[in-house]
């Protein structure tokens, strides 16, 4: 587990220790614009509106200035701004739950929030948002009194648009911290991608072939990415529960090949506390006693050549001494609870079949 690096904007779900939390709450207590009201009574005069009280949000609409700017209630302001739309892409993610897609860019600056009208429809250009057009084979639904469009096509949005800007490494960061948070699973995802009529789908698909709805962390996937394509390592295991030969639990690792005996922790800011440290080094040690290799990621550097470069060096000399200290004495399955993805409480949810 690890903390998330640059910027963060108001609303963004990550603990005051560093931890990374996927999943960021429904919105709840957004503010609707309301016009200007002479009376006073539905919304702020002409001479209350010019004042420090109030907010403008766009034509005709203004929030009491006391209004939080958070990801939700922008996106709200600029849907409000637009009638007739339907909030699409990263925002539709944010609004089913994936505190990852926080409308930031990397270099802090804030993205257009993506909004789909009717194709032939005249829009004027505004900043803080962008009109999407394409014939969008998906339905519609509230979300906060707001339209957005269904979970599985608001993905497919948002991971072309991942894809354009960043490539495909960084769309399966995305789609990972989609699945982790729960907002949409990955076969949701499929299906609505073998409807779209975008381009890009072929590496849509290619980034989705490698999203694993078990990690928990943007650097996680990242570091899991430099296993496989730096390294050329089998695709691990992804937080495995390990076990003593007798069934009792030791630790739950980000990255796990069993094969090799070869385990990858990514160590974000919440690991540097003294006590958590302390923490670190038992787990560790009780790992090794089992034959077991572990390899540290410290915070840092996986959005870098330089920084990928190093993680591979780390991981690659880790490699080569679980292959000369041979098989170890462990488990993959035992006693005590399984931890359990948030795709997987969402199957079970909507199938109470799923784990029986």
């Amino acid at each position: 587990m690890d903390d998330v690096h640059g910027p963060r904007s108001p609303g963004t779900i990550t603990r005051m220790d560093g931890l990374f939390i996927p999943r960021c709450p429904s919105p709840r207590g957004l503010v609707t614009p309301v016009p200007v009201d002479p009376d006073g009574w539905a919304g702020p005069t002409r001479g209350q509106a010019r004042g420090p009280s109030w907010r403008r949000v766009g034509p005709g609409g203004y929030v009491p200035s006391t209004v939080v700017r958070t990801v939700e209630q922008r996106i709200l302001e600029e849907w409000h701004n637009l009638p007739g739309s339907v909030v699409t892409g990263w925002a539709a993610c944010r609004l089913w739950g994936a505190a990852y897609c926080d409308g930031l860019a990397p270099d802090g600056s804030e993205r257009p929030v993506p909004l789909w009208v009717p194709k032939g429809r005249s829009v004027r250009p505004r900043p803080g948002r962008v009109v999407v057009r394409r014939a969008v084979d998906a339905g519609l639904v509230h979300r906060g009194r707001i339209d957005v469009l269904v979970p599985g096509a608001a993905a497919v949005e948002a991971a072309v648009e991942e894809v354009r800007r960043r490539g495909i490494a960084e769309t399966v960061v995305l789609l990972d911290m989609v699945a982790a948070a729960g907002a949409a699973l990955p076969e949701w995802i499929s299906q609505a991608l073998d409807r779209s009529p975008l381009h890009h789908r072929s590496s849509v698909r290619a980034a989705l072939a490698r999203c694993s709805e078990r990690s928990c962390s943007p650097n996680e996937t990242r570091m899991r990415l430099v296993w496989e394509d730096l390294c050329g390592l089998p695709a691990p295991l992804v937080n495995q529960e390990v076990f003593t030969p007798e069934g009792r639990f030791v630790a739950r690792v980000d990255l796990l090949d069993p094969a090799l005996g070869l385990v990858g922790e990514y160590d974000g800011a919440a690991h540097r506390t003294a006590r958590r440290h302390a923490r670190d080094v038992a787990r560790e040690s009780a790992l090794r006693d089992l034959g077991l290799e572990v390899v540290r990621v410290v915070a840092g550097g996986l959005t870098s050549a330089t920084g990928r470069a190093a993680a591979a060096t780390l991981i690659r000399r880790g490699a080569a001494r679980a292959r000369t200290t041979g098989p170890g004495s462990w488990r993959l399955t035992g006693t005590g609870p399984r931890w359990q993805s948030a795709c997987e409480g969402l199957r079970e949810q909507l199938d109470p079949r799923c784990g029986t």
